[in-house]
């Protein structure tokens, strides 16, 4: 029942956001992530004080030594309205996740939050910086459980700097 409601909650959310009338123009994204994983995005303000974004991108995962298909995806909570040339601003969602190809079948979802200031140099570009952490979760083996990672308080971090830019 639970997943049904998520999912229903969801569509809602989506279809509203289709159909809303942006309060910002789509923009794209290229950002470096703390372990120099570069990734390309979209982001979407859909209404004055919501919107949202997700990226993906690759990595070399250091910690582990193996090449990673990595991503994020979050629910954009404004500060601050469309106009102002400086942002701050709350990001919800998966705040990393990973697929390692050189051992398949292992995954890694982080589910967190961050914060995120950004500066719009020109109506076309913003340079902006998020910073914050989220639980990690690891698929291997056929099974997903959460795991201790060794980073503060038990956080998967993310850091990422980056543009944002409208065509």
């Amino acid at each position: 029942m639970n997943r049904r409601l998520a999912l229903v909650i969801l569509l809602v959310v989506c279809a509203a956001a289709v159909f809303a009338q942006p309060a910002a123009p789509l923009r794209l994204t290229v950002s470096l992530t703390w372990d120099l994983g570069l990734r390309v995005g979209v982001d979407y303000r859909a209404w004055d004080h919501v919107g949202f974004s997700a990226d993906i991108g690759s990595t070399l995962f250091i910690l582990e030594g193996a090449f990673a298909l990595t991503g994020d995806a979050f629910v954009v909570l404004y500060a601050l309205p469309p106009e102002s040339r400086v942002q701050v601003s709350a990001c919800l969602g998966l705040v990393d996740g990973r697929y390692v190809f050189t051992s398949p079948g292992a995954a890694m979802f982080a589910f967190g939050g961050s914060v995120q200031g950004s500066y719009g140099f020109t109506e076309r570009l913003d340079a902006f910086i998020r910073l914050g952490g989220g639980v990690p979760f690891f698929l291997e083996d056929g099974e997903f459980g959460r795991r201790d990672v060794s980073f503060p308080l038990g956080l998967w971090p993310d850091l990422t700097a980056g543009v944002k830019f409208s065509l």
